[in-house]
């Protein structure tokens, strides 16, 4: 069976190592998979994907456009021009290979319309990654696009209901199914040394993700800045994005240069979780976040904000972690304190423990078995 995967992202964000995952899990239940690739979503992941012998179906984009942006407003032109660029190539691609599936995690609407006016029809699933908006034009397109999913998938129960509730789609239509973000490989990533030494001489505080308004970094730099006046510790965040230049402007202001560090993307962010004290889930919104599933699999203990849509639930509301109000620098503060003070003690473990079995719940060989049932039952 043929299953082709449409992830149109600009960014290194985690759908696309999930994409990977999961193509890789269907690839070793003995599926066809297929990426297509719009632009650059799979540079830098080549080898992998060769050693996994899935193919990249290349639309062509990135040979005409070197440098579209990826930021504000320049990014939404740059998602209407994949999607104008991509339907032509898209029916080609449908009508000559005819896939049998089609699972889409970004611009869902595009291959639904590409269906609706090609020859062949391959069912499409559609999988929500993060929040799903319910107004104005992206209603209009949930209803009347979306809606001819033969198959949703959300990350979570509450995203699932919010979606039945908002839009009258039956709860057949939906199956709540993990991302595929924990895989064997790192158990080694995690061994790896540090190039950063001078990251463990002091206690560490940890956030992953993209610099955005999303993930809410100002609040855990300011928690930071309250916490680092009764602890010796640093703030290690790893990521870029449009909001690195306020951001590192805040810690200049806040005269934390010394104990904040920010190196960009980094490509074994493992070997920093694996030997955090803290880490810090501080987004507005989140699908239970890749970060957080990754630092609950490393064993580091989490603080998290009480965020829509996925976070209480994987804490199993404070039962594996310490919860926050969002934007509350004091109560996360407070939260970080707690959790270094008790970091060892019994209770604590338990937590981490409970937080880790929660994480091999996103293990790719489980996603692989689980979307192979969704698959066969279509």
């Amino acid at each position: 069976m043929k299953v082709y995967y449409w992830t149109p992202y600009m960014s290194k964000v985690g759908t696309i190592k999930a994409t990977i995952n999961s193509a890789i899990s269907l690839r070793k239940l003995g599926y066809d998979v297929k990426l297509y690739k719009s632009y650059r979503e799979w540079e830098g992941y080549e080898d992998i994907l060769q050693k996994n012998q899935i193919e990249i179906i290349d639309l062509g984009l990135g040979k005409h456009f070197q440098n579209l942006s990826t930021k504000g407003i320049g990014y939404r032109f740059s998602m209407i021009l994949i999607s104008i660029y991509s339907f032509g190539k898209l029916k080609e691609n449908f009508e000559q290979d005819r896939p049998d599936i089609v699972i889409s995690n970004l611009l869902g609407y595009l291959p639904l319309l590409v269906r609706k006016h090609s020859k062949y029809k391959p069912k499409i699933i559609s999988s929500i990654q993060g929040k799903p908006y319910f107004h104005n034009f992206r209603k209009i397109l949930w209803k009347y696009l979306y809606a001819k999913s033969d198959k949703i998938i959300t990350l979570t129960e509450k995203t699932k209901h919010e979606m039945v509730e908002n839009l009258n789609f039956s709860e057949e239509k939906f199956v709540v199914l993990s991302n595929p973000i924990i895989d064997d490989s790192m158990d080694e990533l995690m061994k790896s040394p540090l190039k950063e030494k001078q990251m463990e001489t002091k206690k560490m505080i940890m956030g992953i993700g993209r610099m955005t308004r999303q993930k809410n970094f100002e609040t855990l730099i300011r928690a930071f800045a309250k916490v680092r006046q009764q602890v010796d510790c640093r703030l290690v965040i790893l990521g870029e994005g449009e909001e690195e230049k306020k951001l590192r402007e805040l810690v200049d202001e806040l005269k934390l240069t010394e104990d904040v560090y920010m190196p960009g993307f980094v490509k074994n962010p493992f070997a920093f979780l694996a030997r955090t004290d803290v880490f810090v889930l501080s987004s507005l919104w989140e699908d239970a976040g890749h970060a957080l599933v990754e630092a609950a699999y490393c064993k580091a203990p989490i603080v998290s904000t009480r965020c829509p849509y996925g976070q209480e639930e994987f804490l199993e509301f404070g039962k594996a972690g310490e919860l926050c109000e969002i934007q509350n620098a004091d109560e996360m503060a407070q939260c970080i304190l707690k959790v270094l003070k008790d970091n060892k003690n019994q209770e604590r473990m338990k937590k981490v423990q409970l937080a880790y079995e929660n994480a091999m719940n996103y293990h790719i060989s489980k996603h692989g078995e689980n979307l192979s049932r969704v698959i066969k039952a279509m």
